[in-house]
């Protein structure tokens, strides 16, 4: 089944706003206010965490990409290797290069689920913006 038309669109805007974000921050974001160096506590909501970049780690910030979307149809379609194959499944890579048993660890396995828990509520705070200039998907109806 071919994906529709306004799909598609949908697709490249929000791909669009992945690869933009920090032209949006620059835009977007109020200039963070004047850190206190002698503070003896962090910040409820990130900011100042890091005097150097004071909004970096804040709530309500956008995430921006290290890299720019690598996508074989340039839209969702997973990459493909440079002569056109298939990539191999990241869970063959990583068993591949750590081929041990598993480890039964309960501590450690709390600690890791706590650990995901806190990067995915810190990610459900994260700013969902529209780029200046593109539009936005309001305007298409449900499917």
């Amino acid at each position: 089944m071919q994906p529709s038309r306004q799909l598609k669109i949908y697709l490249l805007i929000l791909l669009l706003q992945q690869t933009n974000g920090q032209n949006v921050r620059s835009i977007c974001s109020p200039p963070p206010s004047p850190c206190d160096s002698a503070s003896k506590y962090r910040s409820h909501d990130g900011t100042c965490n890091n005097l150097e970049h004071p909004k970096w780690g804040a709530s309500y910030t956008i995430y921006t990409r290290l890299l720019p979307a690598n996508y074989a149809d340039g839209i969702s379609a997973p990459p493909v290797a440079k002569d056109g194959s298939p990539l191999p499944l990241a869970r063959l890579v990583s068993s591949t290069i750590h081929p041990t048993a598993p480890v039964e660890d309960k501590q450690l396995t709390l600690n890791a689920m706590q650990y995901g828990q806190i990067l995915t509520h810190d990610m459900g705070v994260a700013l969902n913006t529209t780029p200046p200039g593109i539009q936005t998907t309001k305007h298409l109806k449900k499917i």
